[in-house]
């Protein structure tokens, strides 16, 4: 009988005696007695013989309906048993009693920390058992063990961390991306020549080898150049895939989201299904997290393990409701959320909103700091699909496998080329400035003041702008803000003869501009 079992269960016995169960470093919750009581219980058992460990007592092979918990680090499989060993007074044998323990969930957390499951960093807990690491928050620990008191439970297992200080069972390189035949670090945004290491957990696993490199940037590069309208749109899309993974390795703040326009069937769609070779993707309904109910809360849930949130096919990007949605996830680190049939916890806000449409993109000013936007390349009038299919076809060919799933080995020159841009910008992120294209009909308030600033710095609201302003828009402010906005108009008050009057300026001058040009 190997010794590694017997210490599992001398550290569970260590956890039970502790003399911090009266402190809060075990934290507060009024079930710590119960809890205490039922690691007692926590028994590993011996795979060879599958029998409880305690020195020198041994029992039969217990009964396959008491094993409670099946589990593994990722190198090995451990059973447990919830129970305890007892003398037969008949035969004197030790025999093993399973019961019903209070708290199953909490032990099986416990469990999987005592054989290694977990690098805990700052107090943020790491699975390490798989070949990539990843983070659980409050929402995926309750989710992955059924927990009911996930604060207590974090604060336990945090407690008892800080005491005993499981080794994981295989190192955690965060930062660090493993290919085939080299690694790729995100924290210093450089290739490293060398190998795995298959005891090492890293931020991701790619297949991906040296010789898909250079053919994958060029085929990246081209395509983004083909797709993006200006040279600013361009840079800020090869941009953000380096962002992204610095975001989701943990290596930088999150601080934006990204909105990419033009038409349909213009290369964003493919593009955003080549980004899902390189990052975990969550789907997201903007409208969905706007709202005050339940379906909102639960919404948040999506968020959980993503790196990559992308929103297609909403309404209008516009509105100081959408903003505050935008701001939350662009800034915040974690959200309230409630998952079906399960009790309210808190979602890690990993994900970079990545957000694609056709619809009207105005933002307002607010937002300048977060928002990064791509404009992208309207397909010319007059092309046919035949002729379309036959252009986009290398680049889906590259970028996607026969069943349109994302193909690693040509996605990766979009992260490689992403690093470089990055290293050429002297490792700092300077979005450019691009000013969507938005394509939507006019109100008479909006062209009389398109008309006006053409020819005046200002314009003053008189008589005939307040009965047109209460024909269109009915006494609501934020429909009209909307609409000034859409225009890259302001309204200001300014000192005339003396009196301060309401006039309106252009407080946007690209999107005015783009507004005059659709019609010349």
């Amino acid at each position: 009988m190997g010794n590694e079992y017997y210490d599992i269960k001398q550290i569970i016995y260590k956890i039970f005696r502790s003399n911090r169960w009266g402190t809060t470093k075990y934290g507060t919750s009024s079930y710590k007695a119960e809890y205490r009581k039922s690691i007692s219980y926590l028994q590993p058992l011996d795979p060879d013989y599958r029998v409880p460990i305690k020195p020198a007592e041994f029992t039969d092979a217990i009964a396959d309906s008491d094993i409670s918990y099946i589990t593994t680090n990722g190198l090995k499989t451990y059973e447990f048993a919830f129970g305890y060993l007892q003398e037969n007074k008949k035969t004197k044998i030790k025999e093993f009693v399973s019961i019903k323990v209070s708290h199953p969930p909490l032990l099986k957390l416990i469990a999987d920390y005592v054989i290694g499951c977990f690098a805990i960093v700052d107090g943020k807990i790491f699975d390490v058992s798989q070949e990539t690491i990843s983070e659980l928050d409050d929402y995926t620990l309750q989710l992955r063990y059924d927990l009911k008191g996930i604060e207590h439970a974090r604060e336990l297992l945090l407690g008892i961390h800080d005491e005993f200080k499981i080794k994981p069972v295989r190192v955690m390189e965060r930062h660090l991306i493993a290919c085939n035949d080299f690694l790729i670090d995100v924290k210093n945004s450089c290739i490293i020549d060398q190998m795995a290491d298959n005891k090492v957990c890293y931020f991701k696993r790619l297949n991906v080898s040296k010789t898909d490199v250079e053919p994958s940037k060029e085929i990246a590069d081209r395509f983004l150049k083909m797709v993006t309208n200006d040279e600013n749109s361009y840079f800020n899309a090869t941009l953000q895939t380096w962002y992204m993974m610095q975001v989701a390795s943990g290596v930088r703040a999150k601080t934006n989201f990204f909105v990419s326009k033009s038409k349909v069937r213009t290369g964003k769609g493919l593009r955003h299904i080549a980004l899902q070779a390189l990052f975990e993707c969550v789907p997201v309904e903007l409208d969905v997290l706007t709202g005050g109910s339940f379906e909102a809360m639960q919404g948040w849930s999506l968020f959980s393990g993503g790196e990559m949130a992308l929103a297609t096919e909403q309404g209008d990007i516009q509105g100081l409701k959408l903003e505050r949605v935008l701001k939350i996830i662009a800034t915040e680190k974690s959200h309230v959320t409630r998952g079906i049939g399960q009790n309210i916890s808190k979602v890690n806000l990993t994900a970079v909103l990545c957000i694609d449409t056709n619809r009207t993109v105005a933002l307002s000013d607010e937002m300048n700091g977060r928002k990064v936007l791509i404009q992208f390349r309207d397909r010319p009038e007059g092309e046919t699909d035949v002729q379309r299919e036959a252009i986009f076809r290398p680049f889906w060919e590259a970028f996607t496998d026969d069943d349109k799933e994302p193909l690693i080995s040509g996605c990766i020159g979009f992260l490689l080329n992403a690093m470089e841009l990055f290293q050429k910008e002297n490792y700092q992120y300077v979005w450019r400035e691009v000013e969507l294209i938005n394509e939507f009909e006019l109100d008479p308030l909006q062209m009389q003041l398109l008309d006006l600033l053409q020819e005046s710095p200002y314009v003053v609201r008189n008589i005939d702008m307040e009965f047109e302003i209460d024909k269109l828009y009915k006494g609501n402010k934020n429909a009209l803000g909307t609409a000034l906005n859409n225009i890259g108009v302001e309204l200001f008050r300014k000192r005339i003869d003396g009196v301060r009057q309401q006039a309106y300026r252009i407080n946007n001058q690209k999107r005015f501009d783009s507004i005059i040009a659709q019609f010349e």
